[in-house]
């Protein structure tokens, strides 16, 4: 029974994370209000790479890049480089 519950646990976690994948707009929201009003530049100068569960959002070019984050659930969004 106790493996059920875990097995059951995490597909509820994947799904929810899954479903809650940020986009690049949701990244452009959280921008403008930590930059005060800039985030349309972070739509239109960032990449974003899916990997299902989150996503990672480059601001400048791949080699170099300025900025990196990682985004979880549209809401958080951790600066990584």
């Amino acid at each position: 029974m106790k493996g059920i519950r875990t097995i059951v646990t995490v597909a509820v976690i994947g799904a929810a994370l899954y479903f809650t994948n940020p986009t690049k707009d949701d990244f452009g929201t959280y921008y403008q209000s930590k930059q005060n009003g800039v985030g349309f530049v972070a739509k239109l100068v960032s990449t974003r790479t899916d990997m299902k569960f989150f996503s990672t959002f480059t601001i400048g070019p791949a080699k170099k890049p300025l900025e990196r984050y990682l985004g979880l659930a549209k809401l958080v969004f951790i600066r990584i480089k």
